[in-house]
């Protein structure tokens, strides 16, 4: 992970790497296939190339292109090999903590996650001010622009490479659970994640990965990817001012109606009197 952002740094060191920042047009807008955070999310292309869409317009990143999706965008992605094959890194500075992964082509067109790291560091909060700050920039095609939003990559990046060094990155290999839980981590938005859908991306069927999860963890499957939506729902009722419809889509759940359902059944308290509470 570290020698593939290296890669990058030296890059913006030579005033070579392009960096796309989509317009912040339609945020929050709920459009099928297409997923929004709270947060930004940083793409770094290392080959291949990615096909996003966004409310106002559509960008392919190209090897060795980075895109910064802002918070709130909606966007739907597709990875393309007919570049050469598909590999990505992905940035994520939630508030907890700070994730990298790698992703490569599973199915045609589907990015998979492939190699992953977590950092729980107090610097964590910086990446989030460099991206805030990247964003606000914009993308400006004057010397001064340029210049500032290139500073403030690299900034950002070395941050990445420095906590990934330090003693609390934890580097999650592939094995079969594992995978899971990090496809669960990077997908849990999504309403079209289930069991079936997760076996058909890691290759094996339903009831084996059903098994299999239960036996190594002692808890269902389900039950795990709820129990990610419901944690992160709960984070965004205390500390957001979203709407309960739009945390339900961002937390991947199907319907306003089944959120509230579940979040009453695992909390004895709806979305609304929770936030009052808290």
């Amino acid at each position: 992970m570290k020698d593939k952002l290296l890669i990058f740094i030296n890059q913006l060191l030579a005033g070579d790497c392009i960096c796309l920042i989509p317009k912040r047009k339609g945020l929050r807008k709920m459009i099928d296939s297409h997923i929004f955070h709270d947060y930004a999310e940083i793409f770094l292309q290392i080959s291949g190339k990615t096909k996003f869409s966004f409310p106002s317009e559509e960008l392919e990143l190209h090897g060795g292109q980075i895109l910064v999706v802002p918070p709130e965008l909606p966007h739907g992605e597709i990875a393309d090999s007919s570049e050469g094959p598909f590999e990505n890194i992905v940035i994520t500075p939630y508030l907890e903590l700070l994730q990298c992964h790698i992703s490569r082509e599973s199915k045609q067109g589907i990015p998979t996650i492939f190699y992953y790291e977590t950092v729980d560091s107090k610097q964590k909060q910086e990446i989030r001010q460099y991206t805030d700050l990247l964003i606000a920039e914009g993308n400006q095609d004057d010397f001064y622009g340029k210049t500032i939003s290139r500073a403030l990559l690299l900034a950002l990046l070395t941050n990445v490479v420095r906590m990934l060094s330090t003693s609390s990155a934890r580097t999650v290999e592939n094995t079969k659970v594992n995978e899971v839980k990090n496809t669960v981590l990077a997908q849990y938005h999504s309403s079209q994640l289930s069991v079936s859908k997760l076996a058909d991306q890691l290759n094996c069927t339903a009831d084996y990965l059903s098994w299999l999860f239960h036996r190594e963890t002692g808890e269902t499957l389900n039950r795990y990817i709820n129990g990610i939506r419901l944690k992160r729902a709960t984070d965004l009722l205390k500390n957001t001012d979203y709407a309960i419809s739009e945390i339900a889509w961002i937390c991947g759940f199907k319907s306003p109606a089944y959120f509230s359902r579940t979040f009453s059944k695992k909390f004895l308290s709806s979305p609304k009197k929770f936030r009052e509470k808290n």
